[in-house]
């Protein structure tokens, strides 16, 4: 839209507020909107009429805003009675006019722009109404509420430019057998129950909170984000203050065995309680830019996390407790996945820091054919073990190791009861100021007890030989487990002691 609105002098600029709110619609068409507009009439001290010339489109998040310019006759100069009656629109829509701001050049064109913002509503999903005929109801903002009860299988599709809200009536009382998001985008479900797979394909622009997600005895995740098919990755995902449990990989991130830019990418899992399936509680096979922070992991069945082609990944702040391995950090190769394509899984660039991690198996963490891979102030506790594995994972054809073993591994700040590395791997290029009972080297190394004051969070007593001696690297977090700021020097460990 072409005008001289963003070149005006400040002292051009007026902005009236309106008592009254007036109402368009959000749903119509650009034709549609032009006619009704050139029905808006304008009252002014100074002769002369307005009429609609042009307008354009804002999108902010929740709302959609629309800028009109209304042109007036060039002799109207003086707006400072401006009345901005829209009578005729007041009928339909959900909308209202928060502002109005008169803009004028020196030419004696004057321009309105009016901004017009989305009232939010909610929707109580009806009898007889399927939840696809309620979004088709719904606009950015809106929030649609699923009364108690049982719900089959849904599949959805529906795509908007900002948030949708699907909430449960009472937490876990509106309970549904499983949920395909096919390419849907801009989703938000709150404290709803799921009892079958919950899988995202392609989607984009979600939010699962405070829902409990449960797919039973099923060999199938109860969390699937599914990046392996027409409909292409899935990102910009937030599960968060979550119940997730059981299934195969409870949580499983399945992309193209393709390079990293073709993965599941930005997705956030935060603060969720989750008790591991049989096979693993979270499996990255493709997944980049990637959170996973604050959550409890039940090991009771199987291991926390595996990677198995991952890249950008931060895995922190964790609480993972049980006798299985906590977490597992490899590259697959056609030994473990059998697939063409498979060259790409590698899991690089990852970011281990500030979990607690007790574990009665022979490893808290394990480190099997990676790279680049930072382990900073985490507390291994039980067998206490930072182990690595010399693995050679090949192509699908068997034609070149994809890695070989465990390079570029960077270990500070830790305490651990021990590290056992295979006889292939190399010492971590950078090993420093760590807690280590055996197995340990390289600068500032401790070997004492690291005298905890209880086994529940593993804080440090003030007695322990941890406190105060950490080292400052730019890449070393600044908080700990609990969040907090650390002291400086800061301790050893995941919990600092304040």
């Amino acid at each position: 839209m072409k005008s001289a609105l963003h070149s005006l002098p400040s002292w051009f600029l007026l902005c009236l507020t309106f008592g009254s709110l007036s109402v368009l619609p959000l749903s119509l068409s650009a034709g549609e909107l032009e006619t009704a507009l050139s029905s808006v009439s304008f009252n002014v001290t100074a002769s002369g009429s307005g009429k609609v010339v042009e307008y354009s489109f804002l999108r902010k998040q929740n709302s959609v805003d629309y800028q009109y310019e209304i042109q007036s006759s060039p002799d109207l100069v003086d707006w400072s009675n401006v009345l901005f009656d829209s009578a005729a629109l007041t009928e339909v829509g959900t909308a209202e006019v928060r502002t109005v701001v008169t803009e004028a050049v020196p030419e004696g064109t004057v321009y309105l722009r009016l901004q017009i913002t989305s009232i939010p509503k909610t929707i109580t999903l009806q009898a007889g109404m399927t939840i696809n005929n309620a979004l088709s109801l719904t606009k950015p903002g809106d929030t649609l509420v699923l009364p108690n009860g049982n719900y089959a299988k849904q599949t959805l599709t529906k795509q908007f430019p900002a948030d949708v809200t699907i909430k449960a009536q009472q937490t876990n009382k509106a309970i549904i057998a499983g949920m395909l998001l096919s390419k849907a985008q801009h989703l938000s479900f709150r404290g709803i129950k799921f009892t079958d797979p919950f899988r995202l394909d392609g989607a984009s622009d979600i939010t699962i909170a405070g829902c409990t997600l449960d797919a039973g005895a099923s060999t199938e995740g109860s969390l699937e984000i599914y990046g392996q098919g027409a409909n292409g990755p899935t990102h910009h995902i937030t599960v968060e203050n979550c119940t997730i449990s059981n299934g195969g990989r409870t949580i499983f991130f399945a992309g193209h065995f393709a390079p990293s830019e073709n993965w599941n990418h930005d997705i956030v899992i935060r603060n969720n309680q989750i008790t591991c399936g049989t096979n693993v509680g979270i499996q990255i096979s493709g997944g980049r830019d990637l959170l996973i922070t604050e959550n409890k992991f039940n090991t009771t069945r199987s291991g926390a996390i595996l990677t198995a082609g991952a890249t950008r990944v931060e895995i922190s702040r964790n609480r993972i407790e049980g006798p299985s391995l906590g977490m597992q950090i490899a590259t697959p190769g056609r030994e473990w996945d059998p697939f063409s394509g498979v060259e790409h899984m590698i899991s690089s660039d990852i970011l281990v820091a500030n979990n607690v991690i007790i574990s009665t198996a022979n490893s808290c963490i394990m480190l099997s054919a990676c790279h680049d891979i930072s382990i900073v102030y985490n507390t291994l506790a039980g067998t206490g073990t930072l182990s690595t594995i010399h693995r050679t994972p090949h192509d699908y054809a068997n034609k070149f190791v994809i890695l070989e073993g465990n390079s570029n591994i960077r270990v500070w700040n830790n305490i651990m009861e021990r590290i056992t590395l295979d006889t292939l791997d190399p010492r971590p290029v950078f090993e420093s100021h760590n807690l280590v009972r055996t197995g340990g080297a390289g600068d500032g190394l401790i070997t004492s007890d690291p005298k905890f004051s209880e086994t529940t969070t593993y804080s440090l007593s003030a007695s322990s030989p941890a406190l105060d001696k950490a080292i400052f690297t730019d890449d070393t977090p600044t908080v700990d487990f609990t969040g907090e700021e650390r002291g400086s020097p800061a301790d050893l460990g995941a919990m600092e002691r304040f």
